[in-house]
């Protein structure tokens, strides 16, 4: 059997077979209803491989509008996504819940990309609540359900459609195809057809989608998937907890991960010596001495920078800010004993309950003309669990570029298993980089992490160029 996707994974292709239709063509958001509503479907899908085997899975996908909120002056949406992938003895489920500005949901338009804040859980672990810097799994949520129009699309005749739930309806319809390139000479290539009608909350009635997988002109598997209307309703409320609010979760994010000479923009000499006063006039004026602190780290000013966050972890021994602080200036300073007396001090107050924030900042680099951030996971959790992350940036730019991740993602444990790679009980590891669409992968590292020390060289060698990825994935334009 040809294999080639993501190594030669079945799983692989198999999420990319069952995530891909999802993704394009409007998604399965072609209206928005009134808060609460809510659309069940029957998930039906048939893969057959080259080489002869034939995987069946069954399952459902629940849509729900569980939330409204302004951000930014923007009308916003909580968008929830409930599926069920059910193949042999094996059921998966996922919940995604999104928040999405509301002008960027509906026909025609793309929500790709656009969710600010994510609640994520997959199966029995915990409930992972991420930002719009927490790629690859606020990407990867972005995409499976809420992509946009597809490069080639038509209108379908009107037909009568009979419906277990609603009867008989007369619906239009919409056709499309497009392909995906997921690696140099891998391709998924799609047709689908969608039955629309405003009695449904986000218009789909039924939906059809056919693939075919190559890999260098070869066919590696073919398949279909459909989902068809099953119930609607009101009255629809998150299945997930309450995440902070998104401005309080966006602040705690840039304040994590500032810092650093070439990281963040100086402050001028004039505001340094005003929020010196501030901090003399009140020596318990946490914001003050915090806000002087990152400054002086802004400005290089390291040592200074120091003694002003161990003034706050003392006052206050649990402030994830002020600890984190530490770790990163006890790195720069290269007191290495003391930075690992303040890392166990950051993942104890992860353990207590002290923070629901899911990773911390532990250092900023530089390399070349480039500057890293790198973040490290307090846990492995969801479907799409990730150990470090490392966001680059250029010297003198704010957005980052794009992020180097070590991970272990469930549906890749899942073929290593399979393959024999690794035992049952432990998890393949793996370096990824995501940069806005594009995604590459650089090496499978086995069942065992590499520490933080290695997974740092490896990064650097990719950023200079010295480690190219080993498959791919990159969705063209519309």
């Amino acid at each position: 059997m040809r294999l080639s996707f993501l190594g030669g994974s079945i799983w692989a292709l198999l999420f990319a077979a069952l995530s891909l239709p999802l993704a394009r063509g409007d998604g399965m958001v072609y209206r928005l209803p009134v808060d609460g509503a809510f659309a069940t479907y029957d998930l039906k899908a048939n893969l057959s491989f080259a080489g002869g085997q034939e995987i069946p899975v069954a399952g459902s996908l629940t849509i729900s509008s569980v939330g409204e909120t302004t951000l930014d002056g923007k009308k916003c949406r909580w968008i929830e996504f409930k599926t069920v992938f059910k193949i042999g003895a094996q059921e998966t489920p996922n919940i995604s819940c999104l928040l999405i500005p509301e002008d960027h949901l509906g026909r025609g338009k793309s929500a790709e990309g656009k969710a600010t804040t994510a609640r994520i859980k997959s199966g029995d672990a915990k409930v992972l609540e991420l930002t719009g810097g927490d790629a690859p799994q606020l990407l990867i949520e972005n995409t499976l359900l809420l992509s946009g129009p597809p490069k080639t699309a038509g209108e379908l005749k009107p037909v009568e459609i009979v419906n277990a739930r609603l009867g008989n309806l007369t619906c239009a319809g919409v056709t499309g195809e497009f392909d995906i390139e997921r690696a140099p000479g891998q391709k998924i290539y799609l047709k689908f057809e969608k039955r629309l009608h405003d009695k449904v909350p986000f218009g789909v009635v039924a939906a059809v989608w056919k693939f075919e997988a190559k890999s260098d002109g070869q066919r590696d598997a073919t398949g279909e998937f459909s989902l068809t209307l099953t119930d609607m309703g009101s009255g629809a409320v998150s299945a997930l907890a309450k995440v902070a609010v998104p401005s309080e979760a966006a602040r705690l994010e840039a304040e994590l991960i500032a810092g650093g000479a070439g990281f963040s923009r100086p402050e001028t000499s004039e505001k340094l010596a005003q929020l010196r006063r501030q901090v003399d006039e009140n020596q318990e004026n946490a914001e003050a001495r915090r806000a002087y602190g990152q400054a002086l780290q802004n400005a290089g000013e390291d040592r200074a920078a120091y003694v002003q966050f161990a003034a706050l972890a003392k006052r206050d021994p649990d402030s994830l800010i002020a600890e984190a602080k530490l770790v990163q200036l006890c790195e720069a300073l290269q007191r290495t004993a003391e930075r690992d007396e303040h890392l166990a001090k950051v993942r104890q107050l992860f353990k207590l309950e002290k923070t629901r924030q899911p990773w911390f900042c532990r250092e900023h680099f530089a390399v070349g003309d480039k500057r890293v951030a790198a973040l490290e996971y307090f846990e492995l959790s969801g479907p799409m669990a990730l150990q470090y992350r490392f966001e680059v940036r250029e010297k003198e730019g704010e957005a980052s570029l794009y992020r180097i991740t070590l991970g272990s993602y469930e549906y890749t444990t899942k073929a290593s298993r399979q393959l024999g790679q690794i035992k049952e009980n432990e998890r393949m590891f793996h370096l990824d980089s995501y940069a806005g669409s594009d995604h590459g992968t650089y090496a499978f590292l086995g069942a065992k992490p590499p520490s933080y020390e290695q997974t740092r060289q490896l990064v650097v060698g990719i950023i200079e160029g010295k480690r190219g990825p080993i498959s791919g994935t990159r969705v063209p334009a519309k």
